[in-house]
């Protein structure tokens, strides 16, 4: 999978060839189910297009815009966005940092960029999407302006889990109440913790990861059984171990995590 950032994506001339594209957007915060069937929407399309997602660099926007209440902090690592978007099959991911100028662009002028230079033949987003300056342009807007250039677009409608509709915001509040269970199921696949990037103290208690201070969000404190993830040599192995989470901080407990691997991931298990 190619991956662009949104300015090399407009300086090159022709990012797509002679190629058309099926293209979805979003921020995609763990990637759940319901983004899935978005990126599966664009992956199945047709053979003759290439699958395209745009997202964007990180939730700072969010952090910005909550209104006086903290942001619970980010699903998913931009690193984990990617392995996932290939995963399903994408071909191209353009990511988009939320500078000024791009902040001060119309939702109008944003797709016109995609109309052309993403030379468009398909999109799909879900039906609460909205983009441009001030959320200007929503899902039926955008369909309605797709259609006067001769671009098929589908809306989707919200995937549930139970009663409720699957969502970023969902997913964060179940991590945050401990229901590790219900997270998982919304994002259709368990919980898992990047430690890549994270600030490593270690202790005679083993080695602790500052994931809060990675805007990431972290269950309540207290032990955690977990398999720890990473390589051990040139293989990549899985590993129990018992997982202590503490003032935003991670600790693989020394006695517990096989030392001979090189921690990369954590998938929480249980709460006890």
């Amino acid at each position: 999978m190619q991956v662009l950032q949104w300015e090399d994506f407009l300086a090159t001339k022709s990012p797509l060839g002679t190629k058309r594209s099926a293209l979805t957007i979003g921020v995609f915060d763990g990637v759940h189910r319901g983004h899935q069937t978005l990126i599966k929407s664009v992956v199945s399309h047709s053979k003759d297009t290439v699958p395209i997602v745009v997202t964007f660099q990180h939730n700072s926007h969010k952090r910005k815009a909550a209104g006086g209440h903290p942001y619970l902090g980010d699903i998913s690592s931009p690193r984990q966005k990617l392995n996932l978007f290939k995963k399903l099959g994408v071909s191209l991911t353009i990511v988009i940092g939320f500078s000024e100028s791009f902040m001060s662009m119309s939702g109008k002028e944003f797709l016109h960029i995609l109309q052309n230079h993403a030379a468009m033949s398909f999109m799909t987003v879900g039906d609460d999407f909205h983009c441009g300056r001030g959320r200007d342009t929503n899902a039926l807007m955008l369909k309605e302006l797709n259609a006067q250039v001769g671009i098929a677009t589908t809306i989707v409608q919200p995937i549930t889990e139970g009663l409720h509709r699957i969502s970023s915001s969902a997913i964060r509040a179940a991590i945050t109440q401990g229901d590790l269970s219900a997270a998982s199921a919304m994002l259709g696949y368990p919980f898992t913790i990047d430690l890549k990037g994270a600030e490593v103290v270690s202790g005679k208690n083993g080695a602790a990861y500052d994931i809060a201070g990675q805007a990431r969000i972290l269950p309540p404190s207290g032990r955690y059984e977990a398999l720890v993830m990473g390589k051990d040599g040139a293989a990549f192995t899985k590993t129990a171990a018992c997982i202590r989470i503490e003032g935003g901080k991670l600790f693989i407990e020394a006695h517990t995590a096989d030392t001979k691997i090189c921690p990369e991931y954590v998938e929480l298990k249980e709460f006890y």
